[in-house]
């Protein structure tokens, strides 16, 4: 994870311009993504990040900072509306989540082979997850109708585990928890501001595992800076879109970007561990 000298781009990266294009659209994504267009793009910003840095941990530990940025933007943009009620239930599940994940990380990464084997693995994750969100799109699509987890303790605590989990092998929690929040048949307003003020919450928390397991260091936060401009210049394209850009076509791109690059990443990862 050193720096080349100057240019501050990961040893991993497969080159300067691959690294900064894909990674400022990476950025630029999340940052639309914070400001309620298209909620569920930040999906795609996981994928396009490790593309662009060559390793999904590395990847983990330089969007980690941007989303914690972003989340102030978002809970700025959206304060005072969101329902914290429904964000306090699912967090004790959360926890445990991002605990659960974080001892499975500790024991795999002790030995080069476990950390080529939990990059590969990730990588596979991602990919999953991304192919998994776009079906689940799809059949909301045809359904007419969105997939939704009905409220109530037992399914907050579930879905709060699933969502720390995910969230730290590859924040990719948004997709679970939308599930979760259509449920409660929020207005739009109070739904991304209540996504917004736990993710917050949630990706600040996740900064203690990120540090441990050497994904966040020095140097990925020296990454990290090249491309924070992108994130909040992404916010305020945010803004502007709303009012401007159909969404219907504009998350059918994002969809499309989402399952190539998921497709690839798994195609990535399985050759990683040997199968071609």
């Amino acid at each position: 994870m050193d720096c080349l000298a100057w240019t501050w781009i990961p040893d991993s990266a497969p080159g300067a311009w691959p690294y900064f294009l894909l990674g400022t659209l990476a950025m630029v994504i999340i940052g639309v993504g914070k400001t309620g267009f298209g909620p569920s793009m930040a999906m795609l910003a996981v994928p396009l990040m490790i593309l662009a840095c060559g390793s999904a941990p590395l990847a983990n530990g330089i969007l980690l900072p941007v989303l914690i940025l972003s989340d102030y933007i978002a809970v700025v943009l959206w304060r005072g509306k969101w329902d914290f009620r429904v964000v306090a239930q699912t967090l004790p599940g959360t926890l445990a989540g991002i605990a659960l994940a974080w001892g499975l990380f500790k024991v795999c990464g002790v030995s080069q082979v476990g950390k080529d084997r939990l990059d590969a693995a990730l990588k596979i994750a991602v990919g999953v997850i991304a192919l998994g969100f776009v079906v689940l799109q799809a059949i909301r699509a045809i359904r007419g109708r969105p997939v939704t987890v009905s409220p109530g303790p037992a399914h907050a605590t579930a879905v709060g585990a699933v969502a720390g989990v995910t969230s730290t092998f590859a924040h990719a929690a948004g997709p679970v928890m939308a599930i979760y929040l259509l449920g409660q048949r929020m207005e739009a307003g109070k739904y991304v501001a209540t996504t917004a003020v736990y993710f917050w919450i949630v990706n600040q928390i996740k900064l203690v595992p990120a540090w441990d397991l050497g994904w966040l260091n020095l140097a990925s936060m020296q990454y990290s800076l090249v491309l924070v401009p992108a994130a909040v210049g992404g916010t305020f394209l945010g803004v502007w879109l709303q009012n401007r850009v159909g969404q219907k076509q504009f998350t059918g791109i994002v969809y499309a970007l989402l399952a190539a690059a998921g497709a690839y990443l798994c195609y990535q990862g399985i050759g990683l561990l040997g199968f071609w």
